[in-house]
């Protein structure tokens, strides 16, 4: 008799295993490279990509809990059954560490810190191998300065420790995969200390990028290549179809989702990048600020801490906007900086013997304006920004439309009001296309900011 072959082992039966050699706790980087045997180098390989997609497919199971935890996803459960809160906790557990010590505490520091949490009951070497993962940073310490003898040689007793090199990646031993945003609660951390840099680039793919897409409660994931503009839907009702930009692919999954509203969507502004961060898709397109929008004295900045110089300076259409605006406003007596505190693109304007104003900025380069339907509630804006600057770099012209913070986020919930009312079924979420007609009254109101005309 012929032995039937064993079938092959489940996608999540897979994943939840290598959860369990990690004894129920670990980054998504772990899981991946346990999981498919991989080592560190093949991080960014297509097979990392391939395994990366399957563990994406995982955010419902039961048996397994997300959290954002410092500057990575990690996971907490297995095949082993634990409660849903104490999963939870362990995952908060690991984030108040990252808060509460620094990045050189030894073994028995880490074992006091977790004395009576959930994390107690890994090993000593697990907790250290996660406490890699999320230590911050230890500032780099000068040497100690020699004292100067009239005797000594004049040549120097100490050679100089060379500093890090600008951009060069944080000694950490294991990179944080990109993920989505699960449908479980993230998991609130402490604020990052100084020394640690928010992530860039974790939502990298070889040269492409994995991006997200929020319409009427559903969430569209793609791969998308800056370069050529190809856009790869990889999960949602679209998944496998291409599209030769990221354009075409947003107006195709808004009119899936909502039939009839798309217009003529700027997808480089609404694909958001799946790193945590914010940022439109827009921020990684391949081109340069044109002469005439790039101000003087001003560095661009595509993301926060990371400064770019030199003549070539890659912008998307948000950053294009900004530095635009920037100039107009410098232009007319005042000064501007970019708001860093928040995903949102927002400027400081200040001006000579008046309080400081901030201004939302919204950037087109064809199409509509992008915004959300939440932005209908000025509590939602963290910016707290008194006005919204639209800036329109379709035409040679480049206007510029100000209006009140106010006006902008009662035409959002009236249009919002409007849209809900013909289905009341659909969900006040997602994106919002603001028409030029909503906006042109407000073209070179400067007086509302103070600012001649």
């Amino acid at each position: 008799m012929v032995q039937a072959e064993e079938p092959p082992q489940e996608s999540a039966d897979k994943f939840l295993t290598a959860l369990d050699a990690l004894e129920g706790l670990a980054s998504v980087d772990e899981i991946i490279m346990k999981a498919g045997v991989l080592d560190e180098s093949q991080v960014h390989s297509e097979a990392f990509s391939r395994l990366a997609d399957e563990l994406d497919r995982l955010d419902d199971d039961a048996r397994m809990t997300w959290g954002w935890v410092c500057d990575g996803w990690f996971v907490a459960g297995g095949h082993i059954s634990v409660p849903e809160e104490d999963r939870e906790m362990g995952l908060r557990e690991l984030a108040r560490l990252a808060s509460i010590l620094g990045g050189e505490a030894g073994t028995k520091q880490l074992a006091s810190a977790v004395a009576g949490t959930p994390l107690a009951a890994l090993s000593t070497m697990r907790l250290a191998q996660l406490w890699e993962i999320v230590a911050p940073e230890v500032p780099a310490t000068p040497p100690p300065a020699v004292k100067a003898s009239p005797l000594a040689n004049p040549k120097p007793l100490v050679t100089p420790v060379q500093s890090q090199a600008p951009g060069a990646a944080p000694p950490r031993s294991v990179k944080p995969a990109p993920r989505p945003v699960s449908k479980a609660t993230p998991v609130p951390t402490a604020p990052a200390s100084p020394a640690v840099k928010e992530p860039v680039g974790s939502a990298a793919v070889g040269r492409r990028w994995r991006v997200y897409l929020d319409c009427a409660g559903f969430r569209t994931l793609a791969v998308c290549d800056p370069t050529s503009g190809e856009t790869n839907i990889t999960k949602g009702e679209l998944k496998g179809r291409r599209f030769p930009d990221p354009s075409s692919a947003a107006a195709a999954v808004i009119n899936r989702h909502d039939p009839g509203e798309a217009g003529d969507p700027d997808g480089w502004e609404l694909w958001i990048l799946h790193d945590r961060s914010g940022r439109p898709l827009g921020s990684k397109r391949q081109g340069e600020i044109p002469a005439e929008c790039a101000p003087v004295g001003h560095v661009h900045t595509a993301f926060p801490g990371v400064q770019q110089s030199g003549p070539s300076k890659q912008a998307g259409t948000a950053d294009l906007g900004i530095d635009w605006f920037l100039k107009a406003v410098r232009a007319k007596g005042a000064h501007g900086e970019i708001v860093t505190t928040s995903r949102r693109t927002a400027v400081r304007i200040i001006r000579p013997g008046a309080s400081p104003l901030i201004v939302r900025v919204k950037t087109r380069t064809a199409g509509t304006w992008q915004a959300q339907k939440s932005d209908e509630s000025p509590a939602n804006d963290d910016t707290g920004a008194d006005f919204w600057a639209f800036v329109d770099l379709s035409t040679s012209s480049k206007s510029i439309y100000i209006l009140a913070a106010k006006d902008v986020a009662d035409g959002i919930r009236r249009a919002t009001d409007a849209w809900v009312a013909r289905d009341p079924r659909r969900e006040r979420k997602g994106h919002h296309a603001i028409e030029l007609d909503r906006v042109a009254h407000g073209r070179n109101r400067w007086d509302l900011l103070g600012l001649p005309r």
